[in-house]
């Protein structure tokens, strides 16, 4: 996906671009530097934004292949949420940890796209009006999640509500307090950043030489 991409925005690049280098004596470097990275931003951006949501979710070739193992060495974030939600059956935490995680790939998403666009104008807003309309519709899991990691896990199992009817912070402070929670995110973010530099670095240079 990430060749594809690349590739599409190397094509879609003008040929009056290579001419002017051409007449200018640029080199290879100087054309791919000055030109064609600088075309490729937007594209690199949905690339690498994919990429990383796409590794995220990494689940069933660590079960696999190690199990989380040797001891927590290769223990994600998502294994963890599965054991707890489904072997452990503690609805509660899981919920404030799926949230805790969704909030972190938000984080990092926003992050990164922000560093990327922050040069761009701020027009034509109405175009963001669809969008964001769906995307209000697509949090409704999420708001569904916030309930069920402010409830308890007997609660969640009573019956439907859209409210806590006992709010509580006992979900969060096990999470937070649990250390294989935090040898789970740093396990993910290692494994997540390289991922996403490998597979952007291989496949810049493919689809390079796909478009020559």
């Amino acid at each position: 996906l990430v060749t594809l991409l690349c590739y599409a925005g190397l094509v879609a690049i003008p040929d009056a671009y290579y001419q002017a280098a051409k007449i200018d004596g640029a080199g290879r470097w100087a054309v791919f530097r000055h030109i064609q990275l600088p075309k490729l931003k937007h594209v690199l951006t949905i690339a690498i934004l994919l990429r990383f949501m796409d590794s995220v979710r990494i689940y069933t070739e660590v079960v696999v292949l190690t199990g989380g193992g040797p001891g927590n060495a290769t223990t994600f974030l998502s294994i963890d949420l599965v054991k707890m939600a489904l072997g452990q059956f503690d609805l509660g935490p899981a919920a404030a940890m799926s949230l805790i995680y969704f909030l972190v790939i938000m984080f990092f998403s926003w992050l990164f796209y922000t560093l990327m666009m922050r040069k761009e104008e701020r027009s034509m807003r109405l175009r963001y009006l669809v969008p964001f309309v769906y995307i209000l519709f697509l949090m409704l899991p999420i708001y569904w999640l916030v309930s069920m990691s402010f409830k308890t896990t007997n609660e969640i199992l009573g019956g439907f509500s859209l409210f806590p009817q006992k709010f509580t912070t006992e979900n969060y402070a096990k999470i937070f307090t649990d250390p294989t929670w935090y040898w789970g995110y740093l396990n993910s973010l290692a494994y997540v950043s390289l991922n996403t530099v490998i597979s952007v670095a291989a496949a810049l240079p493919a689809a390079y030489a796909f478009s020559r």
